[in-house]
C-alpha cells in the first residue's frame, strides 16, 4: 500500500497496529474500522481481518467530518 491505493481483497493491518500507527486508542481504531465497514469501504467479521472491499459502485454512506478526529 505504498502507493496510497488499496486493492480490493488487501488486510487491513490489526488495530493494535493501526492504534500504534496513528496514536490513538484500540477503541478508536476499531470504531474507525467500522465506520469504514458501514461506508461499504472495508469488510470485516469477528475472528477474521478486515479487508479492503471491492469499490462499491456509489457510496453506502459517508463519514461527516465531524465524525473523525486527528490525534497529533
Amino acid at each position: 500500500m505504498t502507493s496510497g491505493f488499496a486493492t480490493p481483497g488487501s488486510p487491513l493491518p490489526t488495530m493494535k497496529t493501526l492504534a500504534a500507527r496513528y496514536g490513538v486508542s484500540g477503541s478508536t481504531a476499531h470504531r474507525a474500522v467500522a465506520l469504514l465497514v458501514e461506508a461499504g469501504l472495508v469488510n470485516a467479521s469477528r475472528g477474521v481481518r478486515a479487508t479492503v472491499a471491492a469499490a462499491p459502485e456509489e457510496p453506502q454512506s459517508t463519514v461527516a467530518s465531524s465524525q473523525v478526529t486527528h490525534a497529533g
